[in-house]
């Protein structure tokens, strides 16, 4: 399950903050995640979650930036569940 959550009343320097996590990601996306927070500047954090007993990617950063992450580990999912 993958759930999407955006904050959009923050501002800093008059950009959306957004934020948005992955639930249950796949193992190997954990592998890709060191290369994706090198090439955007976004906070990524993994974390686990006692209340849902699953581990889960937390993304945040200027709207943009986090839309551009999501989409790459959108894709690295589809990559990873094809094979």
């Amino acid at each position: 399950m993958k759930r999407v959550v955006e904050n959009k009343n923050t501002t800093i320097n008059k950009n959306f903050i957004s934020m948005k996590w992955i639930d249950n990601p796949h193992e190997k996306l954990f592998e890709i995640l060191p290369s994706i927070k090198n090439r955007f500047y976004v906070t990524i954090e993994e974390f686990w979650s006692e209340t849902y007993q699953n581990r889960s990617i937390l993304i945040y950063g200027e709207n943009d930036l986090v839309n551009s992450v999501y989409e790459e580990i959108l894709r690295a999912i589809t990559t990873v569940a094809a094979h």
